[in-house]
């Protein structure tokens, strides 16, 4: 679950005119030295992922709860795949990956070479790893979330900061309200 905390936290050092340094490190454009790009080479060529935000109403009166999803690869769950499914409490697809290997086990006995079984068990391995960030959102959406934005960004930490911003900021004003005031 992301921590609405994290914002709280960030105010200080993060602000409009921050720039994302390292995995972790937030430096304000003011205490970089003179003549440093803004961004460096390698962070303008990185990839930025897709996370998806859901939100679970609580209480009336308080704040939503949220979480986000990583819509990438897992690295995690293709190595580790039913101890990733257990960590996160995916019982039904635990059941179904226990189920698959089983028969496939079973038919290497008799039916299938080693050969296929390798291959056939990397398949599987490739679909938990691509399908893992769904799996993820069907057990919230069970739950009753409900999918409040998608965001792109470098990082989980970076991903939160941008959806409470934006979860955070002020709505616009109608245009008539804001007709007569000077510029």
């Amino acid at each position: 679950m992301l921590d609405r905390r994290l914002l709280a936290q960030g105010k200080d050092r993060v602000s409009a005119s921050a720039v994302h340094c390292g995995k972790d490190a937030l430096i304000p454009l003011t205490q970089r030295r003179h003549g440093e790009p803004a961004v460096s080479t390698a962070k303008r060529n990185s990839i930025m992922a897709l996370y998806s935000i859901y939100l679970r109403e609580g209480v009336p009166g308080t704040e939503p709860d949220a979480a986000a999803v990583c819509q990438a690869f897992s690295w995690k769950a293709f190595f580790f795949g039913p101890l990733w499914l257990a960590a996160h409490q995916l019982w039904a697809g635990l059941a179904l990956w226990s189920l698959a290997y089983f028969l496939l086990l079973a038919a290497a006995a008799t039916y299938i070479s080693a050969g296929a079984i390798s291959l056939i068990a990397l398949f599987l391995q490739i679909l938990l790893g691509l399908e893992a960030g769904r799996l993820k959102e069907a057990k919230l959406e069970s739950q009753g979330c409900r999918l409040a934005a998608i965001v792109a960004a470098r990082g989980l930490e970076e991903a939160e900061l941008a959806f409470y911003r934006r979860f955070e900021a002020p709505q616009d004003t109608p245009a008539d309200a804001s007709f007569g005031q000077a510029l």
